[in-house]
């Protein structure tokens, strides 16, 4: 959980983890919205582009609590008495694109996080990213005194649904015509779109977009040993998944 009046922090290495490259500029891609967890906004609220001139190999971390603060403006829940879903908080998800000498990582969102963020503190003595507390109390006082006509608002977080674990196997790849290769797949979670990944033996990587019904079509122009790999961010876990390599020979 982010409380945005104390500083959260993204931290991005800049040495992309998808292939290994370091980067010369990284994109931190910020959604901040209400309602449903999984209704995730098409446009970003902030887009923050980072260059790495030096070719550094370190770790950059961003404070994104300032940023996310603005979005929740407090209203105080007034004429009810018991379990009421409260105005007070947004959901926010980011995402990292590199800019490396592969020019398909500008389209993959990697480093993707999705937490709930409200108006409040970390405590000091907790550390860096404060953790909602295990009795999911969002406020640290226990004992009260409340006038009896008034109304005392005790926030609490829900717990979630607990969702299966996100998963991917790649079954088979099937040449269809030509360069173009079906990638057939099973799956578990919830998913917008998947990156498939195909290394040959002797180049680079390619980084491919698709969608999220098998099989997916794609052209695939390598001959020799091709590994074929696939990886996704599941919103209603917030974990991303990645599947077996599946490798076949193209002559």
């Amino acid at each position: 959980m982010i409380k945005t009046l104390s500083p959260y922090y993204i931290n991005i290495p800049f040495v992309s983890p998808l292939t290994s490259l370091v980067c010369t500029s990284y994109t931190l891609k910020i959604y901040i919205w209400k309602g449903l967890k999984t209704d995730v906004p098409l446009n970003a609220s902030y887009e923050i582009t980072k260059d790495n001139p030096e070719l550094l190999q370190t770790m950059d971390k961003i404070n994104i609590a300032r940023l996310v603060n603005p979005f929740i403006e407090f209203e105080v829940p007034t004429g009810f008495i018991g379990l009421i879903d409260s105005p007070n908080q947004v959901w926010v998800k980011t995402s990292v694109f590199y800019t490396t000498e592969n020019k398909a990582e500008e389209f993959v969102p990697q480093i993707q996080n999705l937490s709930l963020a409200v108006k409040g503190y970390s405590n000091g003595m907790s550390g860096e990213n404060e953790e909602t507390p295990a009795n999911l109390n969002l406020i640290t006082n226990r004992e009260f005194k409340v006038d009896t006509n008034s109304i005392f608002v005790f926030p609490i977080e829900v717990t979630e649904t607990t969702y299966p674990t996100p998963s991917f196997t790649i079954t088979n790849v099937v040449n269809t015509a030509g360069n173009l290769y079906d990638v057939e797949f099973t799956s578990v979670g919830t998913y917008s779109e998947i990156t498939l990944i195909v290394t040959p033996d002797v180049v680079d990587a390619q980084v491919y977009i698709i969608g999220a019904t098998s099989p997916q079509n794609v052209g695939v122009s390598f001959t020799g040993d091709v590994d074929f790999q696939l990886n996704a961010y599941d919103t209603q876990s917030g974990t991303t998944a990645f599947s077996n390599i599946f490798t076949i020979t193209i002559w």
